[in-house]
């Protein structure tokens, strides 16, 4: 188990949210909902084991402290929207290649690309890929890594419809598998088809709430007019829910 106690986030003299307690599952895949510029990459970072974002209170996962920075990384993994942690003039078989000697996976990076349907990124340096392109390959990367907690930062900015559906079906595949997923968007519509449950960042902690409500009301109520445009929420519909990717228990 993932678990944040007591927390507050932020960078030297600036708290972006205080009072959190978190604990995430194997197998659970989590929805992280709030306004841009809330804290939610923050968050992601702290739960990552970043120190620089930890201003109090502990994270663990499966009894291993942040500070044991080398071992925890190898449970906990995070990828950012903006594929920082990829060199732009390597290929991503150079980076999959990478990682699976640093982290002892045997994962091969045919294998992983297969999976992600990234197959004809393999030999393109990072450099010459897209949004979506990059996007998929930091999926892919976080694949390789063999981690049990993926913690995803608006994953699915410049994918298409299509691509989008796809990796979301990808983690709840991973979910089934016994990772657990933590997936910050702002695309509400396509996180209800496969979250267990939701969560709100607010300054002063973290709300969770079950899947089956109205997300957008929620939004709405919790963050008013701050939340401002809801980019990816659909008006409330009058016909029933789709239908979920995976099935709960």
């Amino acid at each position: 188990m993932l678990t944040m106690s007591g927390a507050s986030v932020g960078y030297p003299g600036h708290t972006v949210a205080a009072g959190l307690n978190l604990s995430v599952r194997a197998g659970e895949v989590i929805a992280l909902v709030a306004p841009n510029g809330q804290g939610k990459t923050t968050l992601l970072m702290a739960l990552a084991g970043r120190p620089q974002t930890l201003q109090c209170g502990t994270v663990e996962v499966d009894g291993v402290p942040s500070g044991r920075f080398a071992e925890f990384s190898r449970r906990v993994w995070y990828a950012s929207s903006e594929a920082s942690l990829l060199e732009p003039q390597m290929t991503l078989r150079f980076h999959l290649e990478t990682i699976r000697e640093l982290w002892g996976s045997d994962a091969e990076p045919d294998d992983l690309t297969a999976r992600t349907g990234s197959s004809e990124l393999l030999d393109l340096r990072i450099a010459k890929m897209s949004q979506g392109m990059r996007q998929a390959a930091t999926i892919t990367c976080a694949l390789a890594t063999g981690a049990d907690y993926l913690l995803f930062d608006e994953p699915l900015n410049g994918l298409d419809p299509l691509r989008a559906r796809e990796m979301l079906g990808l983690f709840s595949d991973l979910a089934a598998e016994g990772r657990a997923i933590l997936v910050s968007s702002h695309i509400f519509n396509e996180l209800e088809d496969i979250a267990d449950r939701l969560l709100l960042l607010t300054p002063n902690g973290l709300e969770s709430r079950p899947t089956g409500l109205d997300w957008r009301q929620l939004f709405l109520e919790t963050y008013g007019k701050e939340g401002g445009h809801l980019p990816g929420i659909a008006p409330p519909k009058n016909k029933p829910k789709a239908k979920h990717l995976r099935t709960h228990n």
